[in-house]
């Protein structure tokens, strides 16, 4: 479940990125490649921050499909946007909420481990 949840979230921030690249927004794209980036630290501010981008690609995905609705679009084109934009929302919230389940956090997150030679800091 651990693997799915890590492969579900790069999906949605493989998205999101591609979506910045799109709409001309270069810093988005390299700021949310560097979020996503963070989860292979296997530290638990790096699940901290994929939540959250994955909780803004999501507003995100939601803002995109009210621009479609204010768009005057033939009837077949703007329904199919808005089932890819809604989609696309579930999908990182979805990713999101694994990240709280703890079996799956717990399956990522490595906590790093003292030697038993090295002195405490307390000593």
């Amino acid at each position: 479940m651990t693997r799915l949840t890590v492969v579900l979230s790069h999906l949605c921030n493989l998205a999101l990125f591609v979506h910045f690249l799109c709409a001309s927004h270069p810093g988005l794209a390299a700021l949310t490649l560097a979020i996503a980036l963070t989860l292979w630290s296997h530290r638990t501010w790096g699940v901290v921050l994929n939540q959250l981008l994955l909780l803004v690609g999501a507003a995100t995905w939601l803002d995109a499909a009210g621009d479609v609705l204010a768009e005057h679009l033939d009837e077949g084109q703007r329904y199919r946007m808005l089932c890819i934009f809604g989609d696309l929302a579930t999908l990182a919230l979805v990713a999101a909420g694994l990240w709280l389940w703890p079996r799956v956090r717990d399956g990522w997150i490595r906590v790093p481990q003292i030697p038993p030679d090295m002195p405490s800091l307390g000593s």
